[in-house]
């Protein structure tokens, strides 16, 4: 019975992709220019540290290096797309993000972002 389960369960990637499509509803304004890309670096990261899975872009210790940007991102979109769940139009309702955490957070993913893809080049 609990394979059965394990057919209808949603992947982490399902479960990102519904909330991220709040922010594409609304036309939220992301933080960096490929958040995708982003999301899947995290994925991966997050499966080599679950299960062991094989992630050749980065070095062991690059993993941990970038691991709190990973979170940061998924915590990110979970934040927003809950504002927007609970009726937060951002059109409408625009949140002055230099006087709130995310703008904060918004901020440290975008630098965190330039440093991961840098780190990722030098690795070829």
């Amino acid at each position: 019975m609990q394979s059965i389960g394990f057919l209808s369960r949603k992947s982490l990637r399902d479960r990102i992709d519904e909330r991220l499509q709040f922010l594409h509803d609304e036309q939220f304004d992301h933080p960096v220019s490929d958040l995708q890309e982003l999301i899947s670096y995290g994925v991966k990261v997050r499966n080599y540290f679950v299960h062991g899975s094989n992630i050749k872009v980065l070095s062991v210790d690059q993993l941990y290096e970038y691991q709190g940007l990973f979170i940061q991102c998924f915590e990110y979109i979970y934040a927003i797309s809950e504002l927007i769940e609970c009726g937060w139009k951002p059109d409408q309702q625009p949140m002055n993000f230099s006087q709130h955490p995310l703008g904060g957070m918004k901020m440290e993913i975008e630098i965190g972002y330039r440093q991961l893809m840098k780190s990722i080049e030098e690795n070829k």
